[in-house]
């Protein structure tokens, strides 16, 4: 699925829903797994979002989240953190092909 910026404001035609709620709908309906990611340099000199040395990504299938509480659409990071572990740009294939075995 192709990520899109949306105005909050912005309606569905034909529609009294704001785009964003559908949004919110389609991809929490469509995903099987979920990819978090984390920009994880503190030093602002350095910081480079284009450096994917730079970022974790945490990997979590979404029938894990529904598991947690099914009226909770948000996870924070330490939750994130004890229940999956971090890897790197380079692990992403190959941890979703673990997975997904």
């Amino acid at each position: 699925m192709v990520g899109h910026f949306l105005s909050e404001n912005q309606m569905i035609q034909g529609t009294d829903k704001h785009i964003l709620d559908y949004w919110k709908w389609a991809y929490s309906t469509v995903a099987d797994y979920y990819i978090f990611c984390l920009l994880h340099e503190k030093d602002r000199e350095k910081i480079n979002p284009l450096s994917m040395d730079q970022w974790e990504f945490y990997i979590l299938p979404t029938g894990i989240l529904d598991q947690l509480n099914k009226r909770q659409k948000k996870i924070s990071l330490r939750p994130l953190q004890r229940i999956c572990k971090a890897v790197a740009y380079h692990e992403i294939k190959p941890s979703l092909d673990r997975l997904i075995e």
